[in-house]
């Protein structure tokens, strides 16, 4: 069902656009393949705001000469993923920035979001989950695409101490996500864990993508687990199930289905959530729903940017498989290019 014709999904009007001269960086990587979109937005810039000089670079040195003409005009950069290293002669630069989930959920609890009960495990004692229901989620704190997550009883919740980890597993990366090893997604050994309220979507997980690009939306899909997998009856019934194969939460994994969403209670709620990160240009909003109460709960936000899956290796991999188009769903490119013309007028310098 395409509802691209919906007020609601299409660029918001803007009264800052066309007003002043100004330059718009696009920092692509080009490990997911920025850089053809971003010379796409380059084309609709000038076509809706032919006052701002669209650049597309990278963060290589070699291409560095690019944006040194721009020092003349106001000036705003743009990377969907966090750099190290990049400066531009004039302006500001909004990147992803590598936050952990315990920072994540900080930053939703403190501005009002929905996100179910969480705790670190202290590497030397037992955190009090007695509030919490009788089956918990534990998962890495910089953990990444679902790796080492696990549903346990919150009796046997334990840390993890320091001196099992290895001078080697210590030294292990994290994995972004979209970034593929050759033995699948990984984290680092070292990450904290924390245990989480498990959040009960039904008979199979389910969960929701909105992806924001400063606050709108730019391409959200669902995601629900194969229905090849064991059934969970209810939030309390693991254990309960015949055979010895268990029970997994997450949602995407071998033989899942992904199906665009156009829910407007999620999109809205995955819209509103930037607002708690105003710094971070590109969120990757994860949601689930709870059965029966149909209560809506923030599981992430990936704040590292990697959620850009137009043209990503992952994103063309999955709409190749499920038959649809990321960017048609929402006119994603063209409308892109609105919300960066917008806020290259608010906020050049």
């Amino acid at each position: 069902m395409n509802q691209t014709a919906s007020p609601f999904y299409g660029p918001r009007e803007s009264a800052v656009i066309g007003q002043r001269r100004c330059n718009l960086v696009l920092i692509a990587d080009e490990r997911v393949n920025h850089a053809p979109d971003f010379h796409k937005i380059a084309e609709f810039m000038r076509e809706i705001d032919p006052k701002i000089k669209t650049v597309v670079t990278s963060k290589k040195a070699r291409d560095l000469f690019k944006v040194l003409p721009l020092v003349t005009h106001p000036t705003l950069g743009f990377s969907p993923v966090s750099l190290k290293k990049f400066y531009l002669p004039r302006g500001r630069v909004f990147a992803g920035q590598k936050l952990t989930k315990s920072q994540e959920y900080e930053y939703l609890e403190a501005a009002g979001f929905p996100v179910p009960k969480w705790k670190l495990i202290d590497e030397d004692e037992v955190p009090d989950l007695s509030d919490f229901s009788p089956y918990v989620v534990t998962k890495p704190d910089n953990g990444m695409r679902g790796a080492n997550v696990k549903i346990k009883r919150k009796t046997r919740i334990r840390p993890k101490a320091n001196s099992e980890k290895s001078e080697q597993d210590k030294a292990k990366p994290v994995t972004p996500e979209g970034r593929k090893t050759n033995v699948g997604y990984s984290v680092s050994n070292d990450s904290k864990m924390l245990a989480q309220e498990f959040v009960y979507t039904g008979l199979w997980p389910v969960s929701y993508r909105v992806t924001t690009l400063f606050g709108q939306v730019i391409h959200s899909f669902k995601t629900e687990a194969s229905h090849e997998r064991n059934e969970l009856p209810g939030p309390d019934a693991f254990g309960k199930l015949p055979g010895d194969k268990g029970v997994s939460i997450v949602a995407s994994g071998q033989g899942c289905k992904m199906t665009l969403n156009y829910d407007e209670e999620i999109i809205r709620l995955g819209e509103a959530v930037h607002a708690a990160f105003p710094d971070i240009p590109l969120l990757g909003v994860d949601i689930v729903r709870e059965v029966p109460s149909g209560k809506l709960y923030i599981l992430e936000v990936n704040a590292n940017g990697y959620v850009w899956h137009f043209s990503s290796p992952m994103g063309l991999k999955f709409q190749s498989d499920f038959g649809f188009s990321l960017e048609s769903q929402f006119n994603g490119l063209r409308k892109a290019a609105h919300i960066l013309a917008e806020k290259a007028q608010e906020a050049a310098r």
